[in-house]
């Protein structure tokens, strides 16, 4: 199992805070969203002005949050006056905390950080997961108006600096987001997610669409709108791209075991429940024109899909309309479509990725994949 990450929260503002009196209105308005400290708030509040920085610890529930002061200026690069680093991300982890938890735990830490916002009045702040393995982070390069953002954090404060740079304060309140929030200092929060990861299950993403290129790219809602609409109706199957003869591993399922009846159905309108849970087998299949056939004992199992979600071209002579599976493989551009790779073999013998993971099946010569047919259905 892969080790934990924390959220971390970072509030950039040209001028420097007012020593004692800024560490403990921080505390209070923490405090305020049900976050609070042991720490001897007297004595931490005069060291940490003295020493032009410093940390104390406060608590989302059980879960800790460190609060670190940094008072002193530096001219090579944007100023960080407040870091916020915690909660550790199992504060919202979906096997261990109830949805209603991890949304309570997460309006506290976005209500915190808009009334730290409003004490601060940073020109950015923003919150994320920081993640290794992501490529590019919501963290500036430099000032307004080149920071290079290229994405925005599950929170991200954006003061005046930034609003000519988006078209304007009322084109930045109307961003696609989770929420989007007029602070009292004119900043504009941008929250983008209910929960910081958003790796639940459980909560709706839905089709919205995308803040990153309405603000960073610059694209209209309505366009952005339409390209939702273009990718939700176009249709991916991954097999379209295997070359003649070649090998992969198919996800399908037969009509006895669907939730629908193959007969009259619309191909573009399988259930959205569907998953590879409700798989009957994993195939080896070789492409043979626009149809796949069973690797080892030559039986028909169906059409590739073309961009509209229906099946390319006629059933082969001899093939019965119900002896056609469908492929789970099979998703919209909207959704995502898998990696070819994860399902190209080299040889019958050879499983796939997903035929190593799913365990791949291998037909018998002489033998079909139907359980109500003895002999292979091919072709006549």
């Amino acid at each position: 199992m892969g080790g934990s990450y924390s959220t971390r929260t970072l509030f950039f503002a040209d001028e420097m805070p007012d020593g004692e009196p800024f560490v403990r209105r921080t505390v209070e308005r923490l405090r305020e969203n049900g976050l609070d400290t042991d720490t001897a708030l007297d004595d931490a509040a005069a060291d940490i002005a003295t020493g032009n920085g410093g940390s104390i610890e406060v608590r989302l529930d059980d879960y800790p949050i460190e609060v670190r002061f940094d008072f002193e200026a530096s001219a090579e690069a944007p100023d960080t006056v407040l870091w916020l680093d915690g909660p550790d991300e199992s504060a919202f982890e979906e096997y261990d905390v109830p949805l209603d938890t991890a949304r309570d735990r997460a309006d506290r830490l976005a209500d915190a950080i808009a009334d730290l916002a409003v004490e601060i009045d940073p020109w950015l702040a923003v919150g994320w997961i920081p993640y290794p393995h992501q490529d590019v982070h919501p963290y500036p390069e430099g000032y307004p108006p080149k920071t290079r953002l290229e994405r925005l954090g599950w929170v991200t404060v954006f003061g005046e600096p930034f609003h000519e740079q988006f078209g304007g304060r009322e084109r930045l309140l109307e961003a696609p987001a989770r929420n989007v929030c007029d602070l009292e200092n004119g900043a504009v929060l941008v929250r983008e997610s209910t929960i910081p990861g958003t790796d639940r299950s459980d909560t709706d993403s839905g089709p919205a669409p995308s803040t990153d290129d309405y603000l960073f790219g610059g694209e209209s809602l309505a366009e952005l709108r339409a390209e939702i609409e273009r990718q939700r109706r176009t249709y991916v199957d991954p097999f379209r791209d295997l070359e003649e003869g070649e090998l992969a591993s198919d996800i399908v399922m037969c009509e006895d075991h669907a939730p629908f009846e193959f007969e009259g159905m619309d191909d573009p309108s399988f259930p959205d429940d569907l998953d590879r849970g409700d798989r009957c087998h994993v195939l080896c299949v070789r492409r043979d024109g626009d149809t796949l056939w069973e690797g080892n004992n030559g039986e028909f199992v169906r059409r590739l899909v073309d961009v509209d979600g229906r099946p390319i071209g006629e059933m082969p002579d001899g093939v019965p309309d119900h002896r056609e599976m469908i492929s789970l493989v099979i998703s919209t551009e909207y959704d995502g479509a898998s990696s070819l790779d994860l399902y190209r073999m080299d040889s019958p013998e050879d499983p796939s990725v997903v035929g190593g993971l799913l365990g791949l099946e291998r037909a018998s010569d002489g033998e079909s994949i139907w359980q109500d047919r003895n002999e292979p259905v091919t072709r006549d």
